[in-house]
């Protein structure tokens, strides 16, 4: 390798004609490649967040801006591609320039983003088929869709789609393209159908604040959409496949850029016009615009084109890459082995398995947000090079064959030249964009600073509707006469040991408990009830009976974290101690039943009740059971033969499949009723059925827990996959016996919040603080005072005191400010506040007393 030999324009036309690729693509192929490797993660995704944060309903302005900025790179570009109509793009055009290890250092650069922008669009492509399957009640289990950094072992479906673009890929151009053709028409077609759906509920009132977080705002917002539009430099690397690549390359470049640049303005206008630009900030914004209007058939449609849309765009940077790839080891910078093309479809599959295996892993186990920039700042480093290198060969070559002049060079590649390195300095060097600090974060230090496996965060969006369950709960249960109460979280560990027992589960493998410095042995809680008797026995409340108490919190287990149950998960809990008899059993299903009804939780939602019966009842049941199992005994799970000698009734609540199987023909506890137990078990459903609360008698539903008796009931869902049950309870009349206090009768059920937060979406209503804006230093001290007397009127108010004033009204817009008051030095004298409406753009005087 040599710093400085080159290569000529003659040498690469030359061996473009006798390069071994087939010579498939018309300019026609080439718009529909542009097209395939343009519209996708941008449009689908990018739209609502810019027009959320940035833009407003100027989204479309951002777009416009965009799309004109990336037509002026795209001018640079086109004449370099049809110079030089050469499979390596921009490897090549610096081979030709500079030399061969500049040649190679660039040819590393744009196979490094290229593959950082296809795990970007596999990770894309995850979300919105998992946003599919659960719209179909089907869900993935996270840890199988959540890179390592996120506390999951990898995102599965964005590793399989690679795997399924290299198969594609891997029969060659003539037939991958076929595919890439009827892709692009469906996202074509699922983004005409998305116009046909919005245009009826477009609603001008949305554009009346068109552009509210004003001009420089809009501006970023333009900058961010560049990405949506980074594809179109894909096209250069198929020159070599070029039926006429003088004229071919020219029309797919510039024609699929104008036409994605006019579906993108068409499309942000709509989007913006069906829905509040506030309510877009999401992944699926179009979809979601359109599920605000209840147009459920345009919202599938538009998540399949999402679908087909990111498909096309991952195998086309799959595809142009491979031949980048192919290039560099055709001369000779990387292992001649490279270069290999299939006997039978002509396609570089030596190149094309070692690229998706690097963007599979990509999109498999790295940060998307990391990919992203790495991928944005590859793309700025490509286009400054080109825009030097066409200034570079208009200044040495100035006579040189261009089939294709980028009008006005000197003035349009410096304005690229200098717009491109201004943003890639600010990546580099910005403390907020820095990259050394990006990967030491997620790929050093990011153990340290995650949270536990199987715990997370609750932030402020998520908080609020955890609290909003919890108090909508402990209202209707206060309707019923329960009080709040509270227990540590924390136990001696015999607590459990006695209540749960010594074959339960939760005791054998999912309590977490330890000894303390003391030399005690406690645990953290795995369910409320334990906990509640412990209470009441300590307290001495045997004599306040009945008693009826409501908790909420956090309790854990040491169990595989999944959709719906982390190893911290948080609940909602109601004992009614001293509760007797069937009366008492149908009140509290009514509480739970009106509880989800409160929460809006009505939709594919079955209570399943059953009779566990009396002492004698158990008893017989446990002997017909042990006769029916030991049967079986050798074909059991170890953790079933187990529990047939110590508690026979938990094999029921067996996991194992081969379990599953022997326990489908084994006796059922409706066979052993008693006399008492059949009449307690008529008169609870005789109660339900006057409170017309719906049921099915579910004669497997049992516990295996030797307090519990005749109730059992569960509320379950097929909405939230194998994590069927949302709400359970039961009867336990012997629990407080077992514990050493006194024989009370008791009833109580829990249900987890994060259950009850996935069965349907919360809209609930933000508070929106008002900020108070000082103009000056002297106004700051007045602005203190005013804060404190409207925060005393119940006014939740922000002070932003640092800052140009249009910085802070922007971080305002962010933050959902609903007023701005301004604080001059004649406000202060006069106490005429301006204050202004950030939605509306209004501004008023008021007189402040």
């Amino acid at each position: 390798m040599s710093f400085f030999t080159k290569k000529s324009f003659e040498s690469i036309k030359e061996l473009g004609k006798i390069s071994g690729l087939s010579k498939t693509l018309s300019a026609f192929d080439l718009i529909l490649l542009g097209l395939g490797a343009i519209i996708g993660t941008g449009v689908f995704v990018t739209t609502g967040i810019v027009a959320a944060k940035h833009s407003g309903p100027a989204v479309m302005l951002s777009y416009f801006i965009a799309g004109m900025t990336c037509i002026f790179v795209a001018l640079a570009y086109t004449e370099l591609a049809t110079m030089l109509p050469d499979s390596g793009s921009i490897y090549t055009y610096s081979y030709v320039a500079f030399g061969e290890v500049f040649a190679w250092l660039m040819g590393s650069v744009i196979i490094l983003e290229l593959a950082f922008a296809a795990g970007v669009v596999a990770v894309g492509w995850s979300g919105y088929v998992q946003a599919i399957l659960a719209a179909g009640d089907v869900y993935l289990p996270k840890f199988l869709t959540t890179v390592p950094a996120a506390g999951g072992i990898i995102n599965l479906p964005a590793f399989l789609i690679v795997v399924f673009v290299f198969c594609i890929l891997y029969l060659g151009t003539k037939d991958s393209k076929k595919l890439n053709a009827i892709l692009v028409f469906i996202k074509m077609a699922a983004i005409f159908a998305f116009i046909i759906s919005a245009v009826p509920h477009f609603n001008i009132t949305n554009w009346e604040n068109f552009q509210p977080f004003g001009t420089n705002n809009m501006l970023i917002g333009a900058s961010i959409l560049f990405f949506a539009f980074t594809g179109f430099g894909t096209i250069a690397a198929t020159a070599e496949e070029c039926k006429n690549p003088n004229k071919d390359l020219m029309i797919g470049i510039i024609g699929s850029l104008v036409i994605s640049t006019i579906v993108y303005v068409i499309i942000a206008g709509l989007v913006t016009g069906i829905a509040p630009f506030s309510e877009l900030n999401n992944d699926q914004p179009l979809a979601h615009a359109l599920n605000l209007n209840n147009s459920k058939i345009g919202s599938a449609i538009v998540a399949t084109g999402a679908v087909c849309g990111m498909t096309t765009v991952l195998m086309m940077n799959i595809y142009a890459t491979s031949r980048i790839f192919y290039v560099i080891a055709r001369d000779g910078l990387l292992p001649k082995s490279f270069a290999k093309l299939h006997p039978k479809y002509d396609s570089p599959y030596v190149t094309l398995l070692i690229f998706s295996a690097l963007a599979a892993i990509l999109g498999g186990f790295c940060p998307t947000s990391l990919l992203i920039q790495l991928s944005s700042m590859g793309s700025l480093i490509d286009y400054s090079v080109v825009a030097l290198i066409v200034l570079l060969f208009r200044i040495k070559m100035p006579n040189a064959d261009r089939p294709f002049k980028c009008p006005a060079p000197f003035i349009i590649v410096p304005i690229v030249l200098v717009a491109c390195l201004y943003l890639l300095a600010i990546q580099m060097f910005d403390s907020a964009f820095n990259l050394m600090d990006a990967v030491r974060t997620y790929f050093i230090d990011w153990q340290n600073i995650q949270p536990l496996r199987g715990t997370r965060d609750l932030l402020p969006g998520e908080y609020i509707i955890h609290e909003y369950i919890i108090k909508t709960a402990q209202h209707v249960g206060m309707l019923y006469g329960y009080k709040p109460m509270s227990t540590p979280i924390i136990e001696y560990t015999q607590i459990f040991d006695r209540t749960l027992g010594e074959t339960s589960d939760i005791i054998n493998k999912e309590i977490y408990n330890f000894v303390d410095k003391s030399g005690n042995n406690i645990a953290l809680r795995p369910e409320f009830t334990a906990s509640i008797i412990r209470a009441f026995i300590s307290n001495k409340l045997h004599h306040s009976l009945p008693l009826k108490f409501f908790s909420a919190g956090p309790v854990f287990r040491y169990d595989r974290p999944q959709a719906g149950r982390q190893r911290q998960f948080h609940q909602i809990n109601f004992e009614y101690i001293g509760g007797e008899g069937p009366i008492a059993d149908a009140e509290i299903i009514n509480l739970a039943f009106d509880i989800l009804q409160s929460l809006e939780i009505n939709l594919d939602l079955t209570l399943e009740i059953n009779s566990l019966g009396c002492n004698q009842t158990r008893l017989i049941y446990e002997q017909k059971l042990v006769e029916y199992l030991s049967n079986y005994k050798s074909e059991l799970s170890e953790d079933s033969q187990r529990r047939l000698i110590k508690n026979p009734l938990r094999i029921l609540d067996s996991k194992d499949e081969q379990d599953q199987k022997i326990i489908t023909d084994a006796p059922v506890i409706t066979q052993c009723y008693s006399n008492e137990t059949k009449q307690y078990f008529d008169s609870l459903l005789k109660y339900l059925d006057l409170l017309n609360i719906k049921y099915i008698i579910n004669p497997k539903l049992v516990r295996g827990l030797d307090y519990y008796c005749h109730t059992a009931f569960e509320f379950t869902t097929t909405k939230l996959g194998a994590q069927s049950t949302i709400l359970a309870g039961g009867r336990y009349d012997n629990l407080s016996k077992i514990m050493g206090g006194a024989d009370v009768k008791a009833i109580g059920f829990a249900a987890g919040i994060e259950r009850l937060a996935l069965m349907r979406q919360y809209n609930i209503e933000k508070i929106r603080s008002v900020f108070i804006f000082p103009i000056s230093d002297s106004n700051v001290s007045y602005c203190i005072i005013l804060a404190q007397r409207l925060r005393q009127a119940n006014i939740p108010i922000d002070l932003s005191i640092t800052g140009k004033i249009s910085k802070r009204i922007q971080k305002a817009s962010l933050q959902s400010a609903k007023y701005a008051i301004f604080v001059g030095d004649n406000e202060q004298i006069t106490e005429n506040l301006k204050i202004k409406d950030l939605d509306q753009q209004h501004e008023y005087i008021i007189q402040f007393e």
